[in-house]
């Protein structure tokens, strides 16, 4: 036996994943950018995303990812005060504009960091968790390298100047879509259209948030090396989508960039459903077992993005550990069902064991040992699922 079988499926009566996304002539101003369907993580657009670019304001989100993780883990609340030193007040840029030696409370401080984009907020987030600046960033890039993140350095807690400290647009999209899964009550603030502090009200620079069907965040950045960056999200009917531009000339470029890149996307893709709770894909083979066979479920309804306009059946793949070995229980992960399309992002969704299978009795297991002793043993088929998409 092989160490791993893969068996391949076509799935008929349903439509394409689509075509590769670069397939579609679609062009932006941007230096860099990308496009991402938030829940399963698939680029439907790219243009050299893995630059290592000065981020400005837009690291923020990892600044702000820290402090949504503390409250999280409940090392703090949102009501825990944090110190405003003289370091913090006297940053240069965006500012809350936090008088030195006051309290503030954590709430507080991340509407600073998120609508103002406050260097001050974010120089007392950092020194409030972390102790000092150095150590925050220490902890920034430590989260990094745990997200995922492989384009990416920190050297400070505000996206200030410096020749170390970049992101990559697809850092920034992977980044942005953790939040927005792990943290859905606090990533609310992102839609905020303004916030007032020390009687000072400004506005969200998001230019998104004022008209753009579904938006409802990120983040803006602008420095004179960056340019005008700009991280967006918004989500229609089932579908959210992640769009990242970056070295923007203007404010009012990256609005324009941004908004025909979601349009790209929200107008070539939709949604698509595979299976329902507990949906079979196939009996996968099972050796030494008191049944020959296992059920390979999805736990839950799992969508993915087709284009469309496209009519070619999509693939799926069935990839599994060659034998599967009793005693295997039920809801052991078994396998992987991976969607395929024409492009480099495939979507994987594991199979799960729906029933339990115990090992066989003594008696069993002797007659497979001499089937395979002799030679005759023969694996039982696969009996795939023809079609599995809704």
């Amino acid at each position: 036996m092989t160490p791993r079988n893969k068996i391949f499926l076509s799935l008929i009566s349903c439509i394409t994943l689509g075509i590769s996304s670069h397939s579609y002539a679609f062009e932006t101003a941007a230096k860099s950018a990308i496009l991402l369907e938030s829940g399963t993580g698939k680029v439907l657009f790219e243009k050299d995303a893995d630059l290592q670019l000065a981020p400005a304001s837009t690291s923020k989100l990892m600044t702000v990812y820290l402090v949504f993780d503390a409250l999280a883990k409940k090392q703090i609340t949102e009501d825990t005060e944090f110190f405003v030193s003289e370091n913090a007040r006297s940053q240069e840029g965006s500012r809350m504009f936090l008088e030195n030696g006051s309290k503030v409370k954590v709430i507080d401080l991340l509407h600073g960091a998120i609508i103002q984009s406050g260097n001050d907020a974010c120089v007392t987030l950092a020194e409030g968790l972390a102790g000092s600046t150095e150590e925050f960033v220490s902890l920034m890039n430590k989260a990094a390298a745990d997200i995922g993140l492989k384009h990416s350095n920190f050297k400070n807690a505000t996206g200030l100047p410096d020749p170390e400290h970049y992101m990559s647009a697809r850092d920034l999209s992977t980044l942005a879509a953790v939040i927005i899964k792990k943290f859905p009550e606090y990533y609310k603030i992102y839609s905020h259209k303004d916030f007032t502090w020390n009687g000072i009200k400004q506005g969200n620079r998001n230019p998104l948030l004022y008209g753009y069907d579904g938006a409802d965040g990120m983040k803006t950045g602008h420095t004179e090396e960056a340019g005008y960056n700009l991280v967006g999200s918004a989500k229609r009917k089932n579908m959210r989508l992640i769009s990242v531009v970056t070295g923007l000339k203007s404010m009012n470029d990256r609005g324009i960039q941004t908004r025909k890149l979601m349009d790209y996307g929200f107008g070539r893709f939709f949604m698509r459903q595979i299976g329902v709770e507990n949906f079979k894909i196939a009996n996968l083979p099972v050796y030494l077992g008191d049944n020959d066979t296992v059920t390979a479920v999805i736990k839950d309804v799992q969508q993915f993005p087709v284009q469309r306009g496209t009519f070619d059946a999509p693939k799926f793949k069935i990839t599994y550990q060659s034998p599967l070995i009793a005693p295997i229980a039920a809801g052991t992960k078994i396998g992987t069902l991976t969607v395929i399309d024409a492009s480099d992002n495939d979507i994987e969704i594991p199979l799960y064991a729906k029933e339990t299978v115990e090992s066989a009795s003594l008696w069993g297991r002797l007659m497979v040992s001499l089937q395979v002793m002799f030679g005759t043993y023969k694996t039982p088929k696969i009996d795939n699922i023809k079609s599995a998409t809704l």
